[in-house]
């Protein structure tokens, strides 16, 4: 099936969906540590996503490809000081087809024009080198690397205006 040209909000009936993406071993294996994501925890997320919308304009998005949830990507909260990164999780029929890069590209020109934004930020797990690519392709560069929870993280940000590669396809970011 093809791949939607757009970017629609997560909502409560994509649960089911949202519960086997994050729970696949390849794609959870560094967006979860490789653990199992309970199903209170997938409905919290889509209500905290929903919230997000309502209240700041930004939240989860989803990539359909017109029979599965192909990938979802945003902007969250993440750690203790609720710091605002871009995340990203593609199933994987959909891995290695420049789909991430299109998603962080999307997610990052709606923040720079519909909301704002002067800078977006991003980790990911320092052995996580397709993550690092997906990264520095859509212009992100490295800012840091600390280890968090006995794991080797790496952080990077992207100013809004900055030159980066032409990123053919970007996605149509839907609101609410």
């Amino acid at each position: 099936m093809p791949l939607s040209d757009a970017l629609r909000p997560l909502r409560g009936a994509d649960a089911d969906a949202l519960d086997r993406l994050f729970n696949d071993p390849v794609v959870g294996r560094y967006l979860w540590d490789g653990n199992k994501v309970e199903r209170h925890v997938i409905d919290d997320i889509i209500k905290q996503s929903q919230a997000n919308f309502q209240q700041h304009g930004h939240g989860l998005w989803v990539l359909d490809d017109g029979a599965q949830m192909a990938a979802v990507a945003g902007l969250w909260p993440f750690r203790e000081e609720q710091s605002l990164e871009l995340i990203y999780a593609v199933a994987v029929k959909w891995q290695g087809k420049g789909i991430a890069t299109r998603l962080a590209h999307s997610i990052c020109n709606f923040a720079f024009t519909e909301l704002g934004f002067d800078v977006v930020r991003a980790s990911t797990d320092a052995p996580n080198r397709a993550s690092v690519r997906v990264l520095e392709k859509a212009g992100f560069e490295g800012t840091d690397g600390k280890t968090i929870d006995d794991k080797p993280t790496l952080f990077f940000e992207r100013r809004g205006g900055a030159t980066v590669p032409y990123a053919p396809g970007a996605f149509e970011v839907l609101t609410p």
